[in-house]
């Protein structure tokens, strides 16, 4: 007999091609009560079910919401944050996760920036106004995994003539404050002064206690020093560096900037030095070495765009564009210049970089130096997972290891909440929410039957690596893996099977549905082989959409002696790790 191809496929029992539409009910009401610490279902208006995926659009009540991506944590919240012309002093949050949602009340406005929570060593830290107590403040986190708020000091700290309060921690849980006084000479300069706290005496003790006018602006925190943007009532500028553990500070030499120059980007790396741009010019400064900072020859910002849009800091690693739209990279490393972004759009992420091309983008790996080109602009990533979008307006879900490429619809500002679930803005104004399927996820490359030349024993190869016993060549199994109760077996020599692994006997193929006969619960096989009972109708929806009651296998009572069983899923998350 000749040799088969091997046969690719999907887990779960599903090989054709299916898409249409359904009108879901309105089960479960957005909001909750303020205090419940449930995670709960988004609110859907409608579902589309398709081949491994499902799209829902999301209910009314999100349309004026923003989606706010901070490290791992993707936040809803109001954008009317802005309250008019002032900024809200506090919004309600909704975390996202794994397809449920929690809601946190009257949460600081100000975590949602981006630079707020990098300072913050990627941690929701405020300073709140004391109940009923004038010029009394409490210091919170807000926990990244649970959404819950969380006392960070017993102590109630005073301030007076506070007009705006701000707290950064750094990886040393040294805390420092930023206060900015009501009362001034002028309403278009406000001073302001940064403080540390002292937990040995209780109180938050001025850095730089010397009398002058100035506004202190905490640029970044690491391991009790306070990197600060000095600016004075004519404009200039000036970069210091505050010592809290020694009560000492000093202003770094030759950054004194006249107006209308500017510092920009200024930043620890985790060596101790420093990193900004001073006129546009790159400088590179390290406090135990240099008497001044050193310029980085002909590394240049862009002054065509917004400093917002032509710099992303992350951890160590800063990219900018020069006037020319050319992306530079400077980690530990040194500088390295990547390329040319078209428009000037580029995503950094944790462990790579991504900026648009003609064709899409492309991704440039940090540990790797190497390059890949992606069909889309990539607009996030987590794990091996990307988002983004191309120049039509099409959002494209794909799994950088199975390299499956999902078209999920069209909008805007897709983001990854976790693996398998993606959210964007529709055209029509409306949130979405993509999940990827378990059918989808559990992909292999290749499986295939053989058979034993002397004895005629029948056997599973998966993935060319383990192979499997058939037990008396079960018809059900076969149709786990391939959708048909035969399939043709290539011939081998029993030798040949050592050149893999051998994994017992063969086993339902993760995603299946199965069913003891009498009994009207279903199981699903997770890729351990083991069966996980789905405990509700929308507990299995949720994790298989309208597949999970398709190609269903009956089981009996004889099945279970060589079955074993999970926990019961009684959420999607539970689903994911299976």
């Amino acid at each position: 007999m000749s040799k088969k191809q091997p046969v690719f496929l999907f887990l779960g029992g599903t090989f054709f091609l299916f898409a249409f539409f359904m009108s879901l009910p309105s089960f479960w009401s957005f909001s909750v009560q303020a205090n419940t610490n449930d995670w709960q279902p988004i609110k859907s208006q409608s579902a589309w079910t398709y081949d491994g995926y499902k799209v829902e659009r999301l209910s009314n009540e999100l349309r004026n919401f923003h989606l706010y991506q901070l490290g791992e944590q993707s936040i809803f919240a109001s954008e009317q944050s802005l309250c008019g012309k002032e900024p809200c002093e506090a919004v309600d949050w909704f975390f996202v996760k794994n397809g449920l949602y929690k809601k946190i009340n009257d949460v600081p406005a100000r975590l949602l920036s981006l630079g707020h929570f990098e300072k913050s060593n990627q941690r929701f830290v405020s300073i709140e106004p004391a109940q009923e107590e004038i010029n009394r403040y409490v210091v919170y986190e807000y926990n990244k995994e649970t959404g819950e708020k969380e006392r960070l000091l017993e102590d109630t700290l005073f301030f007076q003539a506070v007009s705006d309060l701000d707290v950064f921690i750094d990886e040393q849980d040294n805390i420092f404050f930023n206060q900015e006084f009501e009362y001034q000479q002028d309403t278009n300069y406000k001073q302001s002064v940064v403080y540390v706290w002292d937990s040995s005496r209780h109180e938050a003790d001025v850095v730089l206690p010397e009398r002058m006018r100035r506004r202190e602006e905490i640029q970044d925190v690491q391991n009790g020093l306070v990197l600060v943007k000095m600016v004075f009532d004519k404009g200039q500028q000036q970069l210091w560096l505050y010592d809290a553990k020694y009560s000492r500070a000093h202003a770094i030499a030759d950054t004194w900037t006249e107006e209308p120059g500017s510092i920009e980007g200024a930043h620890f790396r985790s060596d101790g030095s420093i990193e900004f741009f001073q006129y546009f010019k790159h400088y590179l400064y390290d406090p135990l070495i240099d008497t001044a900072p050193r310029l980085q020859e002909n590394q240049y910002l862009s002054w065509y765009r917004p400093v917002r849009d032509a710099v992303q800091i992350k951890n160590d690693r800063m990219v900018w564009l020069d006037l020319e739209d050319t992306l530079y990279l400077s980690d530990e490393n040194g500088v390295v210049k990547i390329g040319t972004a078209i428009d000037g759009e580029f995503s950094l992420q944790e462990n790579s970089l991504y900026y648009r091309t003609i064709s899409g983008s492309t991704g440039y790996e940090f540990a790797t130096g190497e390059t890949k080109e992606i069909p889309f602009m990539v607009t996030d990533k987590f794990s091996d997972r990307l988002v983004g979008i191309n120049e039509q307006g099409r959002i494209y879900y794909l799994n950088l290891s199975s390299q499956k490429l999902i078209e999920m619809g069209y909008g805007e500002e897709p983001y990854l909440a976790d693996e398998n679930h993606l959210y964007w803005k529709g055209q029509d104004g409306f949130w979405y929410e993509g999940t990827i399927l378990l059918s989808s996820k559990n992909q292999i490359a290749s499986a295939r039957i053989l058979e034993d030349r002397q004895t005629g024993q029948m056997n599973l190869l998966i993935n060319e690596t383990t192979w499997y016993t058939l037990p008396d060549e079960d018809p059900r199994i076969l149709k786990s893996w391939f959708g048909l109760e035969y399939m043709p077996a290539d011939l081998v020599h029993a030798s040949s099977l050592q050149e893999y692994s051998y994994g017992g006997l063969a086993p339902f193929a993760p995603g299946t549905r199965l069913k003891l006969v009498g009994d009207k619960k279903v199981y699903l096989v997770g890729s351990d082989g083991w069966l996980y009972w789905m405990t509700s109708e929308s507990v299995a929806r949720a994790i298989l959409a309208d597949e999970w009651n398709q190609d269903i296998i009956e089981i009996t009572q004889e099945d279970l002696t060589k079955l074993q069983f999970g926990s019961p899923l009684i959420s999607e998350a539970d689903a994911q790790n299976i």
